[in-house]
């Protein structure tokens, strides 16, 4: 009978241990998610400048964007002026570009996905990926450490074996 009983005590701390072990990595998918959810809100607008280095030239674009949810989002170029107007609208995983000097709305297929935006070195397909650090990395709360008085946690992120990730 106590052989029993010890072998249902090992069991069960055993489980203990790995159930423990599966709610510190929900815990990190989970603030992960939420510190993108706090940095972007139900909708966002910002306004930010690329600039973008190349070995013979730079240039700088300045983006209006606005995001709803996850999954929509709109890029508008304010300047320079030879730019100004061009806008993507990405929803969920479908892109669109407008250029005003042909006054045309382009759906993106699929073949174009992988071709530079703007000349920058952002993919569309990376525009589009917005969740991949979400959804194609297993993150792991590895310590916490404090930072200007606050807690702050450190996540180890791996990307997922059948994740597309390099």
């Amino acid at each position: 009978m106590t052989k029993k009983i010890i072998l249902f005590l090992w069991l069960f701390i055993f489980l203990f241990l790995g159930l423990v072990a599966n709610v510190k990595a929900q815990d990190a998918q989970a603030l992960v998610k939420d510190s993108f959810n706090y940095m972007r809100g139900k909708t966002s607008v910002s306004t930010m400048v690329m600039t973008i280095h190349r070995p013979d030239w730079e240039r700088a674009i300045t983006i209006k964007a606005w995001t709803k949810g996850e999954k929509e989002s709109i890029f508008w170029i304010i300047a320079p002026p030879k730019d100004y107007g061009n806008g993507t609208l990405k929803k969920k995983r479908e892109m669109w570009i407008y250029n005003p000097k042909v006054n045309r709305v382009i759906k993106i297929p699929p073949s174009m996905m992988s071709q530079a935006w703007m000349g920058s070195d952002f993919s569309n397909n990376d525009l589009t990926k917005t969740e991949s650090l979400i959804n194609d990395y297993s993150h792991t709360i590895i310590g916490t450490e404090v930072h200007e008085g606050k807690k702050v946690y450190v996540i180890k992120s791996m990307p997922r074996p059948e994740a597309p990730v390099v």
